[in-house]
């Protein structure tokens, strides 16, 4: 409902909000001038005690998954003491750019003095029309975190929706779901980004984040709830993601709900 009056007025002030969007990108300029990567100006909260997790993987589907979706949550693990990992199951290659994609997801990650590796295994391999062998997928996790010889306590990832409804997206979670059950990830907790339908926001939904916690209180325990006041952690991220830094992901990055906001569950708590 919350998000729904934000669109509405959105939509009515259409000068405000073009005024908003040339301040925002106007402030958020200013800081990537002299803002250091590997430190975070942006006041951050995390609620419900979860930041005090200590090994955490976040299982992506593509490089600069982390930035576009993931960062309130994973810059929260991070200023809470937690050792950081990332994992791409695919190198982002459907356009031919694997290669660079992954480089610039290893760059985006030593930026935040945390480690990145991506998969690259044609059972699943990135692009909208292109099925995944999940059983593969998921194998391939439980590998990736037994060569590591890293004891993970935490792992984050979408939920079945997968944000955007990308087929990867989507994929990534179930094979995360079957993962779980092997040897390799036993005793890990795991956590899913909830999916929400108007993914945008206006300023409006934080500013009234009191009332947003309130009404979001019947839902299943074991919620965790990260926020930040500015996109700019997640608008620098992107930037190491150059293939992909595009005009529409700019406006996306500036407006969405993920740069800002990462509600997450226990895997079991929404539907898989």
């Amino acid at each position: 409902m919350l998000t729904l009056l934000t669109l509405v007025l959105t939509l009515v002030s259409r000068n405000a909000a073009s005024l908003f969007l040339v301040a925002s990108y106007s402030a958020i300029s200013t800081q990537l001038s002299s803002h250091n990567p590997s430190s975070c100006s942006t006041p951050l909260y995390c609620l419900n005690g979860a930041c005090n997790r200590s090994v955490v993987l976040f299982v992506l589907a593509h490089p600069d998954d982390e930035a576009m979706f993931f960062m309130p949550t994973l810059r929260a693990f991070q200023e809470g003491g937690a050792e950081v990992h990332l994992l791409s199951i695919t190198t982002g290659g459907a356009d031919g750019l694997g290669v660079q994609r992954t480089r610039e997801l290893v760059a985006a990650a030593d930026a935040l003095s945390i480690r990145a590796a991506a998969l690259n295994e044609s059972a699943f391999a990135d692009g909208f029309m292109s099925p995944w062998d999940v059983e593969a997928a998921a194998t391939a996790i439980s590998g990736h975190v037994r060569r590591s010889g890293v004891s993970f306590n935490t792992l984050v990832t979408f939920d079945a929706h997968g944000v955007s409804g990308h087929p990867n997206h989507r994929d990534t979670h179930r094979a995360v779901v079957l993962a779980l059950s092997s040897h390799d990830l036993r005793g890990i907790e795991a956590l899913q980004l909830r999916s929400v339908p108007i993914p945008f926001v206006a300023g409006l939904e934080l500013l009234l984040l009191p009332l947003l916690l309130t009404t979001q209180g019947r839902q299943p325990s074991g919620r965790w709830l990260f926020w930040q006041h500015s996109c700019t952690q997640s608008w620098i991220g992107m930037q190491y993601h150059d293939s992909q830094w595009r005009s529409f992901r700019r406006v996306y990055v500036l407006l969405s709900r993920y740069s800002y906001l990462n509600e997450l569950w226990p895997l079991t708590s929404l539907s898989t």
